[in-house]
């Protein structure tokens, strides 16, 4: 069976929680003084706790093949390098975005104006302010960010077109025994 990339994803998402589900259920069994076939009642318990824990196993095989599978076609078709460069433009969002959210540098002149005020100022006490602060930032360089941020995201939302158009696209095959496996756990029909 042919499966496209995307639906790879969700099968592999529904064999974890299956694989989950079947890692919580309980091998203790209760007896009661009333019971009296306790050895049929072992061995169903014993059959069905098996079969789950080998149904567990084959589900890790399932899923570690798609995964494998996935991983290769990723690397064939560019998908990894897309990822990458999605990640890229986030983290630019990130760091163009610092600086479009700081205030403008006041202009030098102005800070000159300031400290001169300081210099010339008759109070000499140690609470009176003896510095002017200010961003390295100016206006352009805000401007700049704000820029650079729209650039970036258009960017992120032509890669993730192109993304989503690769996992549709490309397909990988799961063998009939395994898909007999997903069909067993309830993840296909």
């Amino acid at each position: 069976m042919k499966i496209n990339l995307r639906k790879s994803a969700a099968i592999q998402q529904e064999i974890l929680q299956v694989i989950k589900s079947l890692a919580e259920l309980k091998s203790a069994i209760e007896f009661n003084e009333f019971e009296q076939n306790i050895e049929d009642k072992f061995n169903k318990k014993r059959a069905e706790y098996l079969t789950n824990q080998q149904l567990m196993a084959d589900l890790y095989t399932v899923y570690y093949t798609l995964r494998n599978q996935t991983a290769s076609l990723n690397q064939e078709t560019g998908i990894n390098k897309i990822l990458a460069d999605i990640e890229l433009n986030k983290k630019l969002v990130e760091t163009a975005t610092r600086i479009k959210n700081m205030s403008a540098a006041m202009d030098l002149e102005m800070i000159n104006r300031r400290l001169e005020k300081i210099r010339s100022s008759e109070k000499k006490d140690l609470y009176f302010e003896k510095t002017v602060d200010t961003n390295c930032v100016n206006a352009e360089d805000i401007k700049n960010a704000e820029n650079s941020i729209s650039k970036y995201k258009q960017n992120i939302r032509q890669l993730s077109d192109d993304l989503l158009e690769l996992n549709v696209q490309t397909k990988l095959t799961i063998d009939p025994q395994q898909y007999q496996i997903l069909v067993t756990a309830g993840i296909v029909s």
